[in-house]
């Protein structure tokens, strides 16, 4: 069965089709006659959009099957729309015009967003499951007031034995002392060093566990933890980035540099709206008033998609 395309400028219409994939496991498929125009700066393809999955649905919303198809040209950002799919939906909020139909983000990702309830939101929600560690290099204090439990550093204890001997690698890496892996790893364990492995790695040492605690020996982490990175080494920082990568902690980063591809499934709280790191930018663009910025692709183009809509956190 087909749908009319033109059907796809209505954002409900779009939205139904894609609880249809997500939830009903219907199938969508756009097939693509590859003649393409350019109006006023906005690309759109002519392509016929088919349908396989329960008609039921559609039809209570008046959403027509025909058995024929109509091809129309449509703008190549509906098409990357409707064409992604939600694999792990992690719901953020409504959409404006009908607070009936949910917005969310495929986790894990990389989000961005320059407003703390959002963060503080999402961080909340990611917890329920899984451990939230906020790492803040803004002097932000607000998860402290909110639920979360200030740590000195990260426990080497949220690393499996074999991750923790990977750490050892990457921090001999980061810190430029190749063939002093097996002592980093003893020392990050706690085992005693040998004399002259002490002497030559003392410094780098004594800046990621004595003096910085960027990691610690002892302990484990709350459900909800806050860490203070504000003034902290470019390299130890480096260090804990790493070690975040490695574990199954979700990192909230209050920063505004928006800091490498290691990390999915992570959270930025950052003035910088999108960045080629970032899949999600959500933005306080007015006085609550908020939209969600996706980076998403049609083909092999690259587009951005953005959607107002109302956070959680009005409805509760």
């Amino acid at each position: 069965m087909w749908i009319d395309p033109r059907l796809l400028s209505r954002r409900i219409n779009r939205i139904l089709l894609k609880h249809a994939m997500t939830f009903l496991k219907s199938k969508v498929s756009i097939v693509s006659t590859g003649e393409t125009i350019n109006v006023r700066g906005i690309k759109a393809e002519k392509v016929a959009i088919e349908y396989d999955g329960p008609k039921d649905l559609l039809k209570i919303f008046g959403i027509k099957l025909r058995k024929n198809p109509i091809y129309s040209f449509v703008d190549i950002r509906i098409l990357a729309d409707i064409s992604e799919n939600i694999y792990n939906p992690l719901p953020i909020g409504f959409i404006v015009d009908d607070m009936e139909y949910i917005i969310s983000i495929n986790w894990p990702s990389r989000v961005g967003t320059n407003n703390i309830d959002i963060a503080m939101l999402l961080a909340k929600e990611l917890g329920l499951n899984n451990k939230v560690i906020w790492i803040d290099k803004r002097g932000i204090l607000d998860p402290l007031y909110n639920g979360f439990e200030e740590v000195d550093g990260f426990p080497i204890s949220e690393l499996t034995p074999g991750k923790i001997e990977d750490s050892a690698f990457e921090i001999a890496r980061i810190y430029n002392v190749r063939g002093k892996e097996m002592d980093i790893l003893n020392f990050l364990k706690g085992e005693d060093l040998l004399a002259d492995s002490e002497i030559s790695l003392l410094p780098q040492m004594d800046e990621l566990i004595l003096r910085w605690k960027v990691l610690v020996r002892e302990g484990n982490l709350p459900k909800l933890a806050y860490m203070d990175a504000v003034g902290l080494p470019k390299r130890a920082f480096q260090v804990l980035i790493k070690a975040l990568s490695l574990s199954d902690v979700t990192p909230v980063i209050a920063s505004d540099d928006i800091i490498n591809l290691s990390l999915n499934g992570v959270i930025y709280l950052t003035r910088r709206k999108i960045s080629n790191n970032l899949d999600y930018y959500i933005d306080e663009y007015e006085d609550d008033k908020f939209k969600l910025i996706r980076r998403s692709k049609w083909k092999n183009e690259e587009v951005l998609i953005e959607e107002e809509f109302e956070p959680l956190w009005k409805l509760v």
